[in-house]
């Protein structure tokens, strides 16, 4: 299933516009997305809301917008030609009915373990990659090769057809198997910062009193941010010898006031 498919125009403008939006910014990295907007003639929450899938302009607004762009005509014209957006192609949407096989990390851990340099096709390599018993790994296998996910071709070698996927047509989908992920994730987080090396590793934060109505634009950035470094990773990748995890998190810290009155928890 892929995403793209029913809305080809207005994906490929989206990313047409995001890898916009990061060339300014790796020039001014102060460069807001409200500037962005700005320069385009658009209102702020608006742009937002296209960049994260969650509006639809028409095609005249888009051509329109594509007039506010400092770019060669040329580039503009083959906008929606076969080249124009080099990811959307393989840019997968998981199906909802597939979802629960992220409940756990260690499914996206195998299939990360597919690309890796040297990697074979058994249970006891995979699970000792992952620090897992090759019991858990072959049942994990049959779920991914039941539903497709995973393939063995002719020559004996394994495709994995979520290489390039989401889960997100935006950045409020909340379904429970990704709640899972996501804390399986933060755990195994928990374990690095014991167990990596600081060359291995970064964590870190930042905690800071803010306007909650800037929680819309932040996600867009956040997301904006991961999709620049999956291209670098792509790009720039001369092997892959190991499988990363790259998690963000933005949350409150402070509790939400009671509606009636401040009653101390």
């Amino acid at each position: 299933m892929l995403y793209i498919e029913a809305h080809m125009e207005q994906d490929r403008f989206r990313l047409f516009l995001q890898d916009e939006y990061l060339r300014r910014r790796s020039g001014n990295p102060n460069y807001s997305l409200r500037s962005f907007a700005k320069s385009l003639q658009l209102d702020p929450g608006s742009l937002s809301q296209f960049l994260n899938g969650r509006r639809k302009y028409s095609s005249k607004k888009i051509k329109n917008i594509a007039l506010q762009l400092e770019v060669d005509q040329a580039k503009l014209q083959n906008l929606f030609g076969a080249d124009s957006a080099p990811f959307a192609e393989n840019y997968q949407l998981v199906e909802y009915e597939k979802m629960h096989l992220l409940a756990n990390w260690y499914y996206l851990g195998i299939l990360e373990c597919v690309a890796l340099e040297g990697f074979q096709p058994t249970p006891q390599w995979i699970g000792k990659q992952l620090g897992l018993p090759a019991c858990v790994i072959s049942l994990a296998l049959s779920q991914l090769f039941a539903h497709k996910v995973l393939t063995i071709n002719e020559d004996g070698s394994w495709t994995n057809h979520w290489q390039f996927f989401t889960t997100q047509v935006n950045e409020n989908v909340d379904e429970i198997p990704l709640r899972q992920l996501q804390k399986q994730l933060l755990e195994k987080a928990a374990q690095s910062i014991e167990e990596n090396s600081a060359e291995e590793k970064s964590h870190s934060s930042y905690v800071s009193a803010m306007d909650a109505e800037l929680v819309p634009e932040i996600k867009e950035e956040i997301r904006l941010f991961r999709q620049k470094i999956a291209k670098l990773i792509e790009q720039k990748s001369k092997k892959r010898d190991t499988v990363y995890c790259l998690q963000l998190n933005l949350f409150p810290q402070t509790l939400k006031n009671k509606m009636n009155g401040d009653e101390n928890v």
